[in-house]
């Protein structure tokens, strides 16, 4: 069998243009991911990039022939329908060769597309964004000591829990040390200060602010253990497409009025505990307004409403102000349906990027649960012609094997690789379903290691001397495996050396 291979590419805008590609395959019965190559890109576009990828893997002598899938972001540049990398490789290479949107960036786009639907939501992260601009500021350690929040970066959504977490867990030193601000009109801070603190604290101690806090915050975390799976190099898409359906299924679990009651009683309870402060805030269904001291409020006098009017219903207002009975209705009216907007957003969000329409995560997630009555294995023959297919006889030994010897889903192709003698073919294809992978973070992850040899201090570094030294801290595994005795001496027959290190 000849060697199957995954192929992800990434690039970035940075002094110069940087394409990235790393392979998947298996060693030994373990999936294997590797930085392959950092090469600099002359143009950003869809035909140099593709052949610029075919030619990497060609001049590291990997043949082209075991490539079976694609992994890209959701650029024009790498996924358009007519003119992306995705397309120009399969006409290059003149077969199917299927394209998978990384996960994470998926992922990343639902917040996206929440935050951007829902303007609730959007103001939500703008407030917290000045959080951060007020509470980071050298001024506010004297009043503050809770964690400090992170700056929000739109590029990365994992930010949006932290930040969300943090402000969670400090609400209640928030609030004091803006009331102790404002209380005491502190000289530290200017006018422009004060009166940011003052429109904050109004925003923060209202019940739509602490309502999707709380919301945020239950459903971040929902989404965060598929995320964190996604960074592994482990990671592939059999393994991982089960935990997508399981954040999937819990999202639904959370879209009801059970779920809705609990955080809304989370809600309710944080606010009681950071209201008894002297100042009152007044909260609407649509703006939270502040009522200053007492001194300054000014009241409405309390009018009663005609007893008739219960036994009718009025389409149309009657002149009478709201009751309080009736502004609580209407806060929790806005907190059912904001609440349920929000997952509604999400669950359909993620049925159309993962399950609508997927054929190829369904037959991988059928075979990696040897569910081979509903799926025809010849399918994968369309994808590469080479792919390995096992008889259903040597199939129904291998699952007889597992069920007698308790193998489980997790470490079933270390135990295929054991038996791969006798279950050769069987192997053989469960590896290749490893080799898909689904995510490219991994390789994106290369650009921090870049980052830091990229520096103004490097600027006269040769590009090939600086992607070398880019990838030797990045393939840790590998560079702690060399010998340094025959590395220095290697590194001093160059003839180029003045300086004997050994």
């Amino acid at each position: 069998m000849r060697q199957m291979f995954h192929s992800i590419v990434s690039l970035r805008m940075a002094q110069g243009i940087e394409t990235i590609a790393k392979q998947r395959y298996i060693r030994k019965g373990i999936p294997t991911e590797s930085l392959l190559s950092i090469e600099e890109a002359k143009e950003l576009n869809a035909v140099y990039t593709s052949k610029l990828l075919l030619n990497t893997l060609k001049e590291n002598n990997i043949s082209l022939d075991g490539m079976i899938s694609q992994c890209y972001d959701g650029a024009t540049v790498m996924s358009g329908s007519e003119g992306g990398i995705t397309v120009l490789i399969r006409n290059e290479l003149k077969r199917p060769i299927p394209y998978i949107h990384c996960f994470n960036h998926q992922y990343h786009l639902i917040v996206i597309h929440l935050v951007k639907l829902i303007p609730d939501v959007s103001r939500y992260f703008d407030h917290c964004r000045l959080i951060h601009k007020i509470f980071s500021h050298f001024k506010f350690k004297k009043y503050y000591e809770g964690k400090r929040t992170s700056r929000l970066l739109e590029q990365r959504w994992s930010g949006h829990l932290k930040v969300t977490e943090v402000i969670y867990n400090n609400y209640g030193l928030m609030i004091e040390a803006l009331n102790n601000v404002i209380k005491n009109d502190a000289k530290e801070f200017d006018g422009d200060s004060i009166v940011e603190s003052t429109g904050l604290l109004i925003v923060m101690r209202s019940k739509k602010f602490v309502f999707i806090l709380c919301t945020m915050l239950r459903l971040l975390r929902l989404i965060e253990p598929a995320d964190k799976a996604l960074q592994s190099r482990e990671s592939s898409l059999s393994s991982v497409f089960p935990l997508i359906s399981s954040v999937f299924s819990s999202m639904k679990v959370y879209r009801s009025d059970e779920k809705h009651e609990t955080i809304l009683k989370d809600c309710n309870d944080l606010l009681a505990l950071n209201q008894n402060d002297g100042l009152e805030v007044v909260v609407n269904a649509d703006e939270p307004s502040l009522a200053g001291p007492s001194s300054l409020r000014s009241s409405k006098r309390k009018l009663k409403s005609n007893s008739l009017y219960n036994n009718f219903i009025l389409t149309e207002s009657s002149g009478l102000y709201h009751r309080e009975d009736d502004k609580q209705q209407q806060h929790s009216h806005y907190c059912k349906d904001i609440y349920f907007e929000i997952f509604d957003t999400v669950i359909n969000e993620m049925n159309e990027r993962f399950f609508e329409n997927h054929s190829l995560y369904d037959l991988i997630d059928r075979a990696s649960n040897f569910d081979f009555e509903n799926i025809n294995l010849n399918t994968f023959k369309e994808i590469n012609e080479n792919f390995p297919i096992p008889c259903a006889e040597e199939l129904h030994c291998v699952k007889n094997y597992f069920k007698e010897n308790n193998v489980t889903k997790n470490n079933y192709l270390k135990s295929l690789y054991e038996q791969r003698t006798a279950f050769k073919v069987t192997y053989q294809f469960y590896a290749t379903i490893q080799v898909f992978a689904c995510s490219s973070a991994v390789c994106e992850a290369s650009f921090s290691s870049l980052s830091r040899v990229d520096t103004p201090f490097g600027q006269s570094m040769l590009f090939n001397r600086e992607t070398d030294l880019t990838i030797l801290p990045f393939e840790r595994k590998r560079t702690e495996a060399i010998d340094p005795d025959v590395f220095l001496r290697l590194f001093n027959s160059s003839k180029n050396r003045k300086l004997q290190l050994f």
